[in-house]
């Protein structure tokens, strides 16, 4: 019966590839990774990361498997031993994973935890694939999902392998609210076991299968040790526990057992009923020891974190069986971004000891000496943030500025094959950045903020970033920037005018930010949003002057797309895409008609029209609290039919599934790509046979 799920599993995954992706139109999605010309001269892609990292694991049956996990920003696999990362979230509704467990015996046999900073009573919950997470399946529905900063929250039970199956058939789950879920068919269906155990720590011993489950909750803190699968349980460790391994699945000491408590690692060499107090020397002991994760390969190599007042968080490991450990460091050489300091997801190797993968910033990073040293190895994992905005420069459309969220901003002079970092904060771990532009080469303005909700000043650079000079003044209307294509001086940003390229700024009373120019009777017209956010206004005269163009009966308008003669022109407004034309001497505006995503919604955020061909229109969509598998779509028709552009098959070794939780979209004025800024999962290219073809010529 388990054989037959798995198989109806492959089967409807086979016919969604049929029926939905393979109808698209010949397209492709290419990264845009931040990357630097010395990472790149380097040999890497490159991977800004910039998401927080929850969980990492690497599959003990085919070491080229790897899988990650982070808070708001996707799952990612490797399959060529982490020397490359790629998104996989084919049938991955939650925004991000907690957790993972790969079937020590079936390395294409997964279990992970979907989860996000929020709850969400449809997306959050337990998925399965089978496949190496080239595709999943949603098996179990939780609303919160269980935060993974100390360990696993879900285990195979590696005693229960089903050689005529192929896959271990018994696992366990740690609930944020629920309790202790188990499965007995390797995935497929779950059920309550016990209402306690809440966001805890479970391993199962490979020799006699007893599920052992650590707490470090206020009211049942300690260790406690099952026989029965979970139907009965006897405490053996009454301490909280912050980590816990049961590291090696056969030989010799198998039984061995280690945890973490808030001053000290303790081991079992009895399957975790005894417990003996280690040295533990060189650990601080003013907080807790957290994530205790020991080596498959020889159990006297370890890691933890300690998490220390005022982000003096260190990752400590230990070669001696936690009698003395010593702190890590991080080379940092090839990492784009600032760096950071993280909780740990430590994820050893099999069978060498001496390889160790972590985080390190927000990125994954691999050791290869011991854990002693980290070095960046996240090619591919791209996931950074854009604030507001973006538009290519109207002096040169290879240049463009990005402005992040949490990262403060990137420019490239070169179509984006290389970027070079903007500190416009001086902070030195980063900086809010919202509604960046390229002047030109050397001039940028961008919105930088003390927080995510603070007040975007205005800020401009005109020594290609080396300083940056404030204007006292904040923006008071969209997290956009904008210049007039036919007067380069004229600089736009959110509500602000400038006429100098950004030296000095005058307020626009009746605009809130300028999104687009075209072409009416001839005439270049830009085309801007209310200041009350209903209404479309253009200038014809490089912005000194605001006309009502329509009202679009809506609140909150954040974009606007058009072609010549505003044929056709779209509007996106209260989370809405608006097709607007004219009706006697005025305009109306109706809601446009598309695919809905897998909970039957829609939320836009973005919509641009090729400049090239007027006929082609894209839209995005993002949903935050989930991740919508409608984030871009593209209509060939003015908006009467549409089709999305994100992989909805299963995945193959070296395909790209595109963009996600789509927030910012224009197309090159050039080459007709499509570039797409996210809600943290990066900046994506999309180009059709036509599109690749104009970028060829050009390059």
């Amino acid at each position: 019966e388990d054989l037959k799920m798995a198989q109806r599993f492959l089967l409807s995954s086979f016919l969604v590839t049929l029926c939905c992706q393979r109808a698209l139109a010949s397209g492709e999605w290419q990264r845009l990774p931040i990357v630097s010309e010395a990472i790149k001269d380097a040999g890497y892609a490159g991977g800004e990361g910039c998401q927080v990292v929850r969980d990492l694991k690497i599959s003990r049956a085919n070491d080229d498997f790897l899988i990650m996990g982070t808070d708001v920003g996707g799952v990612y696999r490797s399959l060529d031993g982490g020397r490359n990362w790629s998104v996989a979230m084919v049938g991955w509704w939650a925004r991000g994973g907690a957790s993972f467990a790969i079937d020590p015996f079936n390395g294409s046999h997964v279990l992970g935890l979907g989860g996000n900073s929020e709850a969400h009573g449809q997306a959050n919950g337990i998925y399965l694939s089978m496949n190496q997470a080239a595709s999943w399946q949603q098996t179990q529905t939780f609303s919160q999902a269980t935060s993974t900063l100390f360990g696993p929250a879900i285990a195979f039970d590696p005693t229960s392998f089903d050689s005529r199956k192929g896959w271990c058939l018994m696992g366990y789950f740690s609930t944020a609210t629920d309790g202790l879920y188990k499965t007995s068919d390797g995935g497929f269906s779950w059920k309550q076991i016990s209402p306690h155990f809440n966001m805890s720590i479970l391993h199962v011993n490979p020799v006699d299968g007893a599920l052992v489950v650590a707490s470090h909750s206020t009211t049942m803190p300690g260790v406690y040790h099952s026989k029965d699968g979970g139907s009965t349980f006897i405490r053996t460790m009454d301490k909280a526990v912050y980590g816990f391994d049961m590291p090696n699945l056969n030989g010799t000491d198998a039984d061995w057992a280690f945890i973490s408590t808030s001053t000290h690692v303790y081991a079992s060499t009895d399957g975790g009923l005894t417990w003996t107090n280690l040295a533990s020397q060189g650990l601080p002991q003013d907080q807790t020891l957290n994530r205790l994760t020991v080596s498959p390969a020889n159990n006297s190599h370890m890691f933890l974190w300690y998490k220390g007042d005022n982000w003096h968080w260190k990752h400590f490991h230990s070669e001696d069986g936690g009698v003395t450990w010593l702190a890590s460091s991080w080379n940092n050489t090839l990492a784009f971004m600032p760096y950071n300091v993280r909780q740990a997801a430590f994820a050893y190797h099999p069978t060498d000891k001496n390889i160790v993968w972590n985080t390190g910033g927000d990125w994954i990073t691999k050791s290869s000496d011991h854990g002693q040293t980290f070095d960046w190895a996240a090619n591919g994992y791209n996931a950074v943030m854009l604030g507001g905005g973006f538009t290519f420069s109207a002096a040169d459309p290879a240049t463009v500025y990005f402005a992040f969220q949490d990262y403060s901003g990137a420019v490239t002079t070169n179509g984006g094959s290389t970027w070079r970092y903007m500190n416009v904060s001086g902070h030195t771990w980063g900086g809010m950045g919202y509604g960046g532009y390229a002047i030109n080469s050397t001039a940028f303005v961008t919105g930088s903020a003390p927080s995510w909700t603070g007040a975007r000043q205005v800020m401009t650079s005109h020594d290609a970033g080396l300083t940056w000079q404030g204007h006292n003044i904040t923006f008071e209307g969209n997290d956009v920037s904008f210049g007039d294509p036919h007067n380069l001086s004229v600089v736009f940003a959110s509500n602000w005018r400038s006429t100098d390229g950004g030296s000095t700024w005058h307020n626009m009373t009746n605009c809130r930010g300028v999104v687009i120019s075209t072409s009416v009777d001839n005439r270049s017209t830009l085309l801007g949003i209310s200041r009350d956010a209903t209404s479309v206004v253009t200038s014809s005269d490089a912005g000194a002057t605001w006309t009502l163009l329509l009202n679009t009966s809506r609140t909150g308008l954040v974009d606007i797309a058009a072609g010549p003669n505003l044929l056709p022109l779209f509007v996106v407004a209260q989370d809405q895409l608006l097709t607007c034309s004219k009706a006697g001497t005025g305009w109306q505006c109706n809601q446009v008609l598309t695919p809905l995503d897998q909970y039957n919604s829609s939320r836009f955020k973005s919509v641009a029209v090729d400049p090239s061909d007027p006929n082609i229109v894209f839209a995005s969509n993002t949903k935050d609290v989930y991740a919508s598998n409608r984030p871009v779509l593209r209509s060939l028709d003015r908006g009467h039919s549409w089709e999305s552009l994100l992989v909805d098959g299963p995945l193959g070794s070296n395909e790209l599934q595109g963009a996600h939780e789509a927030s910012w979209i224009r197309v090159h004025p050039k080459t007709g790509v499509l570039w797409v800024a996210t809600g943290c999962f990066g900046v994506w290219t999309w180009a059709d046979d036509e599109s690749k073809l104009r970028l060829a010529q050009i390059t």
